[in-house]
């Protein structure tokens, strides 16, 4: 089947000068140089003993996200539910949802996600929701990570000592749901300006993510 893109453009592909001819707005990628930057990502993390999964928030593409996984990504994040449906529903099999998913409806959807896809995890940051999503995975396991929230006050929890303890207690649940090691995730601009105001407790969530983030990625 011809896709709309295809049809629009694919003539073009080719001839010089035809971009002044593209149905605009138009995305235009550079696949040799796509290729290079994905290939030296995955070349830097290898050489650094460093699992790599990219976020496929900067790009929103399967096919991008396929390119990543063949170059050595375990898989790719996915900010939203939804993200990690479209790209599970066109063939990526290792996904992870970096924000918590707590609503009956998204849990159910998820569990569905999970039953379909290859390999797919979701971070928690409270008991409830551990509670809540091993209610409700009753067929194949459901891998979940611990949130550490570094500062940002969005998502994770705040006491990384206590409530990582809490959330992944032994007991919990009826192994439906499979507690992986703490997650931390952050920008680089965010951590200097956390530091800066909180270097001790940003310090015990790295200490804390430290341990376990070979077994994660």
């Amino acid at each position: 089947m011809t896709s709309e893109a295809q049809r629009l453009h694919g003539h073009l592909i080719g001839q010089q000068g035809s971009r002044r001819s593209l149905n605009t707005p138009a995305l235009v990628l550079d696949l040799e140089m796509l290729d290079r930057n994905i290939a030296e990502m995955a070349a830097f993390a290898k050489a650094h003993k460093v699992n790599l999964r990219p976020h496929s928030k900067t790009h929103k593409s399967a096919d991008i996200a396929k390119r990543q996984i063949a170059s050595g990504a375990l898989g790719v994040c996915c900010a939203k539910l939804g993200e990690a449906e479209a790209l599970a529903e066109a063939g990526v099999e290792n996904v992870h949802i970096t924000s918590p998913v707590v609503t009956p409806q998204a849990i159910a959807r998820l569990v569905a996600l999970n039953e379909k896809a290859k390999d797919v995890m979701v971070v928690v940051d409270h008991p409830a929701n551990v509670d809540a999503l091993a209610a409700a995975a009753k067929g194949k396991p459901l891998a979940v990570v611990v949130d550490i929230d570094p500062g940002m006050h969005r998502t994770g929890v705040a006491s990384p000592f206590f409530h990582s303890r809490q959330v992944s207690e032994p007991g919990r649940g009826d192994g439906s749901v499979l507690i992986e090691n703490s997650y931390f995730r952050d920008y680089v601009g965010v951590v200097v300006a956390t530091l800066k105001r909180d270097r001790q407790r940003l310090l015990g969530a790295l200490q804390v993510a430290a341990r376990g983030i070979g077994r994660l990625l």
